[in-house]
């Protein structure tokens, strides 16, 4: 099995040093996929929204290091509804 690790960039670097084994990259995209869902539903107020982007980035070393796997890329805005007081 290969180890993958899941790095998070968004505004702070936040390194995966332990990684975690799956026998297949399509299992490590699905992972990353649910990893980044529980980071969105648990951002639903506060920096998430402030059109700073954020990403997971997946290698194959400890923080940062190794061949990069595949990258994630997410960013939310507020859109006009918001500013109008549309609930």
């Amino acid at each position: 099995m290969t180890r993958y690790y899941f790095n998070v960039r968004d505004g702070k670097d936040l390194p995966d040093d332990l990684g975690s084994e799956f026998p297949s990259i399509d299992r490590a995209r699905h992972e990353a996929v649910r990893m980044a869902g529980e980071i969105l539903r648990d951002g639903t107020t506060g920096p998430l929204w402030d059109g700073t982007p954020w990403q997971m980035i997946v290698t194959s070393g400890p923080n940062w290091t190794g061949t990069t796997f595949f990258v994630l890329n997410f960013s939310a805005t507020q859109g006009e509804g918001q500013a109008a007081g549309f609930k």
